[in-house]
């Protein structure tokens, strides 16, 4: 019984995986916050485009890098505003 409960608690995880991409990927606009992981250190960007299953993003080095959506460690609610500059 307990396998059982076991495999339906990682069917459930894995819809909520899947739903949460689906929800991320709607809402994912330039400007967008996000984090991800390189080399072991949590980066900071920015949206700057976002195409299929792959995202354009300004990191906090400034650096333009092109990222997967499901290599993104968290997705902020908040926005900035690109028309500011790199500065």
């Amino acid at each position: 019984m307990a396998s059982s409960e076991a495999v339906d608690a990682v069917k459930l995880k894995i819809a909520q995986f899947r739903y949460n991409q689906v929800t991320i990927k709607e809402y994912m606009e330039p400007g967008t916050v996000v984090e991800y992981i390189d080399q072991q250190r949590v980066i900071c960007a920015a949206v700057l485009e976002a195409k299929d299953e792959r995202l354009r993003l300004l990191n906090e080095n400034s650096r333009e890098v092109s990222q997967k959506l499901n290599r993104l460690s968290h997705v902020s609610g908040s926005r900035i505003k690109l028309s500011q500059g790199r500065d």
